[in-house]
């Protein structure tokens, strides 16, 4: 490389968004499995550390902002029949009602065993990234969910950066319609999950995939 041409320099959190962003186009391209796992799991290592280097429970935070999102959508009916029913049977209501009352998620305790901490990446993930263990080793696609793991990654993110990019919200768009999951998002991105609504399951990824085009050019 001559003097002349000039160094582009990533930080970390930057090569996380372009891996996730990669990851978010093959899944929605219905691409190869393992390696959109891989890239997830890659941006996953990184905005997870960067979030515990904050003095953060990464898992602890993630859990904390799932419980309180749903909590609010309880209070204000917008959680779906099924899971309201299950919320109820679970024998947990009144702790949510609790939690809804609360305006400060920062006061929901989670506590976890040193077992259960650095639970992400998963062990699909290590299962791709590791050859000196176990070498012969086998691993079953049924334990492969990319989607849970997609969705675990955007939320992440978003705990360290206050904008998002087109396939991030348009993945976040997709769950939320495929999980009948009330959205809190700007216009186009419920725009977008109004769309993904009225089509059939098999033809959404290509909207996604259509719409995070347009949003770039």
């Amino acid at each position: 490389m001559s003097n002349s041409e000039a160094t582009v320099h990533l930080t970390k959190i930057a090569a996380a968004k372009r891996q996730l962003d990669t990851a978010i186009r093959l899944f929605f391209a219905h691409d190869d499995e393992l390696s959109i796992h891989t890239l997830v799991a890659a941006a996953f290592r990184i905005i997870r550390d960067l979030i515990e280097k904050r003095g953060t429970d990464f898992e602890a935070e993630v859990l904390r902002a799932g419980l309180y999102a749903m909590a609010k959508q309880y209070r204000a009916g917008t959680l779906s029949e099924n899971v309201s029913k299950d919320l109820k049977e679970s024998g947990l209501l009144s702790l949510f009602e609790t939690i809804a009352d609360d305006d400060d998620p920062s006061r929901i305790w989670i506590t976890r065993g040193k077992a259960e901490s650095r639970g992400w990446p998963s062990g699909p993930a290590n299962f791709l990234k590791h050859a000196d263990r176990h070498p012969n080793a086998l691993l079953a696609a049924s334990d492969i969910n990319n989607e849970d793991f997609l969705i675990g990654a955007c939320i992440a993110y978003l705990e360290l950066m206050p904008t998002s990019s087109p396939e991030i919200m348009a993945f976040i768009a997709l769950w939320a319609v495929e999980h009948d999951h009330a959205l809190d998002a700007h216009a186009p991105v419920r725009k977008l999950a109004d769309r993904l609504a009225s089509l059939k399951k098999d033809k959404r990824y290509r909207a996604c995939a259509e719409w995070v085009r347009q949003m770039k050019n």
